[in-house]
C-alpha cells in the first residue's frame, strides 16, 4: 500500500518537557509522545484494552506471568524492526525512572535500586516473545503497560545518547518525529 506523507502539528500551551517515554510525567509530553511511540497494548476510545505491539498475550493460571507475542515487521522510524529485547530494555528504563509503574515485576525493585544487573522477572525467550513475571498477582498490571512510559524505544539509539533522545525521539508509532519548535 502507498504511504502518504502527512504532517501533524500540535499546538501546546506549554512546551513538552521530554519525548523520552520512560521519563514523561506531564500531559503535554504525553500527548505528543503518544503519536510517536507504540506500547504493547493500548486503550481504544471505549477504554477497552487492545493489542498494539503485542499481537496476542496470555496470563498464566496463577496470575503471575504475562506472555506477549509481538507483531512481526513493526519497525522503528529509523528502519530497524522492534523486538522483544527492545521491550525488555524499555521496561527496565521505566523501573529506573518511573518505578511505581512496574513495581509489581519480580526483581524490579532490586534493579531500580542498583542491586541487580537486570530485572529477573523479564525474559525474552525469542525475538518476538516477551515474558513478564510479577511478584504477586496484580490484575491491573496490564493496564499500566498501556501507559506511554512503557513504549518501545530502540535500545541502540537510547544507549548512544540517552540525554539527546528526549529531544530527538525515534519511535514506532503512526507519526515520525521531524522537528521540535519551542
Amino acid at each position: 500500500p502507498e504511504i502518504r506523507k502527512r504532517i501533524y502539528r500540535m499546538p501546546l500551551e506549554v512546551d513538552a518537557k521530554t519525548l523520552d517515554p520512560a521519563g514523561i510525567e506531564d500531559a503535554y509530553s504525553w500527548s505528543v509522545a503518544r503519536r510517536l511511540f507504540s506500547t504493547l497494548v493500548r486503550h481504544d476510545p471505549m477504554l477497552t484494552l487492545q493489542p498494539e505491539l503485542a499481537e496476542s498475550w496470555k496470563l498464566s493460571p496463577d496470575g503471575l506471568t504475562y506472555t506477549f507475542h509481538l507483531r512481526k515487521k513493526v519497525r522503528f522510524h529509523h528502519g530497524r524492526e522492534v523486538d522483544s529485547k527492545d521491550m525488555a530494555f524499555s521496561l527496565s528504563r521505566v523501573a529506573k525512572k518511573r518505578f511505581w509503574i512496574v513495581r509489581q515485576i519480580d526483581g524490579a525493585r532490586e534493579y531500580a535500586e542498583g542491586k541487580a544487573e537486570e530485572i529477573r522477572g523479564i525474559s525474552t525467550p525469542d525475538r518476538y516473545t516477551l515474558a513478564i513475571r510479577l511478584e504477586t498477582p496484580f490484575p491491573p498490571f496490564i493496564q499500566q503497560l498501556a501507559m506511554i512510559n512503557c513504549a518501545a524505544v530502540p535500545r541502540e539509539k537510547v544507549i548512544s545518547d540517552e540525554n539527546a533522545f528526549g529531544r530527538h525521539p525515534v519511535g514506532s508509532g503512526p507519526f515520525k518525529f521531524k522537528e521540535w519548535l519551542p
